[in-house]
């Protein structure tokens, strides 16, 4: 196994949270990304596998963001076998159930699915489902759930952005505001980008919010928040906007409404380390680039030969 750039005391130190939270009605009334869990519905035997889609369409209702990042050919579905997969995944070495893809899991948190943009591979967003075992507060989310999402994605930012395949790569810190408690049962997007590369190390912005709003982190790093009567406010984060976001209203400019922001996320990453001393077959996997039969591009690991 080879030997880490940074100290493994940064594993145990690097997790830094800021807790902000305001609980307000304008929690539990906002509806766009509150959806309920579905009974998973039987699968028929002729229904088409071809593309090594997961069947969250029985199982949710996916919000309008998320059924647009199914459609969108320039965002690449990120697909691992091992997230799909449960007899390929025990036979490969791996003991229990991923904590984060599991997708015979609806109770707990789920990332439904990954994205990464097809220009550039430096932004990656995701759809997340907070099930009832996240539960902490009342009807809330435990804030080690929100904070799990972010670890996960910093890490997959570094997994797709190596030459090395997946797996190649670990979060290493995570500096993470909190700053509006999550609603149980809600599915919200996770977005953000590569702001900086130096060696190994890649620095990673991101915004877990509601899926209103374009995708993307500002030029400053953040997003635009709100206050709890529901107006904008300038905080730490902005969100990126561009001409499509405003609507002209009798020779006004009116912006269209901001995301809702759960939690932000300043973070690093390094790639190309393997955290395990497997060296088989499926340690060596590649990303590939498939055509699905819709005729989007799909990233996913060489081990689905």
């Amino acid at each position: 196994m080879p030997s880490l750039p940074l100290s493994l005391a940064s594993f145990a130190v690097g997790i830094v949270i800021g807790l902000s939270l305001t609980v307000d009605s304008s929690t539990c009334t906002r509806t766009s990304s509150i959806v309920w869990w579905k009974k998973k519905k039987k699968k028929k035997k002729n229904d088409d596998d071809n593309d090594h889609d997961d069947d969250t369409k029985n199982h949710f209702l996916l919000p309008e963001f998320a059924r647009q990042l199914e459609d969108d050919k320039n965002w690449e579905k990120i697909c691992l076998r091992e997230w799909e997969d449960v007899e390929w995944r025990r036979a490969n070495g791996w003991i229990g159930n991923d904590f984060c893809h599991n997708n015979t899991n609806n109770t707990a948190i789920r990332i439904l699915n990954y994205y990464v943009d097809a220009a550039t591979q430096t932004q990656m967003v995701g759809v997340v489902f907070f099930g009832p075992d996240t539960e902490s507060h009342r009807g809330l989310c435990h804030g080690g759930a929100m904070a799990a999402v972010m670890d996960d994605f910093c890490g997959h930012m570094a997994f797709v952005n190596t030459t090395k395949g997946p797996w190649s790569g670990a979060t290493v810190q995570l500096n993470i505001s909190l700053q509006k408690p999550v609603p149980i049962f809600s599915i919200l997007r996770i977005h953000g980008k590569i702001t900086k590369k130096h060696g190994r190390k890649i620095y990673i912005d991101a915004i877990l919010d509601d899926g209103c709003g374009n995708i993307g982190v500002g030029g400053d790093g953040g997003v635009e928040g709100r206050t709890k009567d529901g107006t904008a406010e300038d905080t730490n984060i902005t969100m990126a906007t561009n001409e499509n976001d405003k609507i002209k209203s009798e020779n006004k400019v009116v912006s269209l409404p901001s995301a809702v922001v759960y939690a932000t996320l300043q973070g690093l990453s390094i790639e190309g380390v393997q955290l395990t001393c497997h060296t088989d077959t499926v340690a060596n996997r590649k990303w590939e680039k498939v055509y699905t039969t819709s005729g989007k591009i799909q990233r996913r690991d060489s081990g689905w030969k």
